[in-house]
């Protein structure tokens, strides 16, 4: 549960923020509800083997810092942390909560992720000379929303092909890189710099499955021209399409510094 005031991450089910105080709302996500998501499953690269390369204690601590500011650029974008795994995490942009944008802000926070695994990777290399990186895929379609487990351990996250689809894109990833989906392509590509990955064969899949690699944002100047191309109207909704549009491009230009 996220706090709405400081945007700490509380335990479900908390009644006061443990950061700052602030009282939670008293929520609980539908169980077992379809929903269009876009899923966000990020891990840093080749956690095996450098977590042979230190002790425990200190990979405790460097996984710690990892998951600070990837768990940081989720809640950014109001997005929701539905699973933490020993290197990786899984988040969902559009459950429980949905925007008109939810593809985009998952695109925006990888991006976030990966310039702070940057920055946290030199921190990595000059104290304990490891090359730290992370990978990220983000996969968009229905999927259903749930919590699992039972009364002494659950979790609010996604079940089916579409977590397991993005799982599969981060694995396809560079170091450092984004993968996305067809269905995360379609919505996002007017507003980001993107290249035609592969089209690559996955686990399960009889079709190859068209990949695309995030590069970065677009300038301010070249998501207005890219938007203004969009030309399939929306009756009745041109104040709520700027709206939409003067927000995105607010919170990517802060983004971008």
């Amino acid at each position: 549960m996220t706090c709405p005031n400081c945007r700490a991450v509380n335990p479900q089910g908390a009644k006061f923020c443990s950061n700052c105080g602030t009282a939670l709302p008293v929520t609980r996500p539908l169980e077992g509800e379809r929903r269009l998501v876009s899923v966000l499953f990020a891990d840093v690269v080749g956690s095996t083997a450098l977590a042979e390369q230190v002790d425990p204690e200190e990979w405790v601590e460097l996984m710690n810092g990892a998951f600070a500011f990837m768990i940081a650029a989720v809640n950014r974008y109001e997005g929701t942390v539905g699973r933490l795994m020993g290197d990786a995490v899984l988040a969902l942009f559009g459950a429980p909560e949905a925007h008109d944008d939810d593809a985009a802000r998952a695109v925006m926070a990888a991006l976030d992720m990966r310039d702070a695994a940057a920055a946290y990777g030199a921190i990595v290399k000059r104290k304990h000379g490891l090359d730290f990186a992370v990978r990220v895929g983000i996969n968009t379609g229905l999927t259903v929303v749930t919590t699992v487990g039972d009364e002494t351990k659950a979790e609010y996250t996604a079940m089916g092909d579409t977590a397991n689809v993005a799982a599969r894109l981060q694995g396809l990833a560079q170091p450092q890189g984004i993968v996305i989906g067809p269905a995360t392509y379609a919505l996002v590509n007017q507003l980001f710099e993107i290249k035609d990955a592969s089209r690559e064969p996955l686990k399960g899949k009889a079709d190859l499955l068209s990949t695309y690699e995030v590069v970065g944002r677009r300038t301010k100047t070249a998501v207005s021209q890219n938007l203004a191309d969009v030309v399939s109207p929306f009756v009745g909704r041109t104040l709520n399409l700027e709206r939409s549009r003067t927000c995105l491009l607010r919170r990517m230009r802060g983004a971008g510094g």
